[in-house]
């Protein structure tokens, strides 16, 4: 009894936040206080610090504190297999606050890509895949009918039936009203 009492009045689990909801987080490190917001409006993130100095170096960019000593380093890019983020920083009031706005350079396998683009992929997959399903049918019902002669037609049937499909979602995929303007890449890693 005194176990199933405990585990039912045992609290959940805090949820962790989710990182792109903190807009704003602050804290001390040693004696160095720091404060950062990220701006949703001019996509940028501004960290102050007092006790303590910004510095920007072609490694990256280091909290000093008081002494000079280097207490930590951000890196000013972070890059994987398909693009690097470069901050492209710049240090103001006298190396107290920190101003960085994340840009993203594509790698080799990075295309642009649009909402028409992807409305367009989308209709062409849901098409072909109707198209095929349809032919499919088709096709076992002309088998059926020439009693199995109609085998012989029936992959020649499918393919037709999936191109066919396939433009005529990739045309009605384009036909929903959507912005030609990039708004994300598509990235294939290597």
């Amino acid at each position: 009894m005194a176990i199933t009492g405990g585990i039912s009045y045992a609290a959940p689990e805090p949820a962790t936040a989710d990182l792109q909801s903190i807009t704003q987080f602050a804290g001390r490190q040693g004696d160095i206080y720091f404060d950062a917001v990220r701006s949703d409006a001019d996509k940028t993130v501004t960290a102050t610090v007092s006790g303590g100095t910004f510095v920007a170096t072609d490694d990256g960019i280091q909290v000093l504190d008081a002494t000079g000593a280097v207490t930590g380093t951000v890196p000013a890019a972070i890059g994987d297999g398909t693009g690097t983020i470069a901050l492209q920083p710049k240090i103001l009031d006298g190396g107290t606050k920190l101003v960085a706005q994340p840009v993203f350079r594509p790698g080799p396998g990075c295309t642009p890509s649009t909402p028409r683009g992807r409305s367009i992929g989308i209709g062409t997959g849901i098409g072909a895949a109707i198209g095929m399903i349809g032919a499919l049918v088709v096709g076992i019902g002309i088998t059926v009918a020439t009693m199995g002669i109609g085998a012989l037609a029936l992959p020649f049937v499918v393919i037709g039936g999936a191109l066919i499909g396939g433009a005529i979602g990739g045309a009605a995929g384009g036909a929903i009203p959507n912005s030609d303007q990039q708004d994300a890449w598509e990235c294939q890693v290597p």
